[in-house]
């Protein structure tokens, strides 16, 4: 895909070129980004070796966002948290709609930020030098008179809940509900479908593959070992030209003689084989 191509595609609010555009303008810092649409909100996953740096991401990814005039885009989730690590370190919440216009001195500094070796991007210190006091903007005063806020996963906004649910499963159950507004009706359906859902994965995971269960068909089909014969008569019958040795196994009506060529010549073949089956009661003689 072109880059004209992807950049259509981020402005039509697809979340994969999305992620491609800003992957290439971040691969360089360390950071790389996931994204995910739920209805009108856009999440956007960013980590890197070291926690990146929340107020220099969010004015970043928020301007980014702004200056591609995403369609059908009302708010951002972003999202930040350290590489291999399960949940994020931080979350913020951006209503694009609402949101005030951002002072001059704000993007600058975000900016300058985000041009910086990648070691300002992961630190989790202040972008502005030490000692110096961060611009007071009329949204940074607001903040003082707000409640403290909830922790991150404690949300009742039912697009975060449902990114909670596909990315960090555990925690989105517990916030559907803990706090979801969802009727209890919805809730249960919700959870059952995640139930059913690990249910059949797990018997997935136990049923034999067709190779493994085909296996005991052809073992079957294959032809059995011999099994050794009992010997139920093992005499030597004396003959006026010498002994005759014969054998009869168990469960066949035949007789195995060894005779000589004197004991068939003597007796006559005929005759030796009529005596031998009158003796043992057997149907037929045979010759070894």
């Amino acid at each position: 895909m072109t880059q004209q191509n992807i950049l259509a595609a981020a402005k039509q609010g697809n979340p994969q070129a999305i992620a491609a555009l800003m992957n290439r303008s971040l691969a360089a810092k360390g950071l790389t980004v996931k994204t995910q649409m739920t209805e009108d909100c856009l999440h956007i996953m960013l980590q890197a070796e070291v926690v990146p740096n929340q107020p220099v991401i969010v004015a970043y990814v928020t301007k980014g966002i702004k200056g591609l005039e995403v369609t059908g885009v009302k708010s951002l989730v972003i999202y930040g948290r350290q590489q291999g690590a399960d949940f994020p370190d931080w979350t913020e919440r951006v209503e694009l709609e609402q949101a005030p216009a951002e002072s001059s001195q704000t993007v600058a500094t975000a900016e300058q930020s985000i041009d910086t070796p990648s070691e300002t991007l992961g630190s989790t210190a202040s972008p502005h030098a030490k000692g110096a006091a961060p611009p007071v903007t009329s949204a940074t005063s607001s903040l003082k008179h707000q409640k403290p806020k909830l922790k991150w996963y404690e949300t009742a906004d039912s697009s975060l809940i449902i990114a909670l649910l596909i990315l960090f499963f555990p925690l989105g159950l517990w916030s559907m509900w803990k706090h979801g507004q969802w009727s209890f009706k919805t809730k249960g359906m919700v959870t059952g479908a995640i139930v059913i859902l690990f249910l059949a994965s797990g018997r997935s995971e136990h049923v034999p593959s067709a190779a493994s269960s085909s296996t005991p068909a052809v073992a079957a089909s294959a032809p059995a070992a011999p099994q050794p014969k009992t010997v139920e008569i093992r005499e030597m019958v004396d003959t006026p030209v010498g002994p005759l040795p014969v054998v009869k196994y168990e469960g066949e009506r035949c007789l195995y003689a060894n005779a000589t060529n004197a004991q068939t010549a003597y007796y006559g073949m005929t005759e030796l084989k009529n005596q031998l089956k009158a003796r043992y009661h057997v149907t037929c003689v045979l010759w070894d």
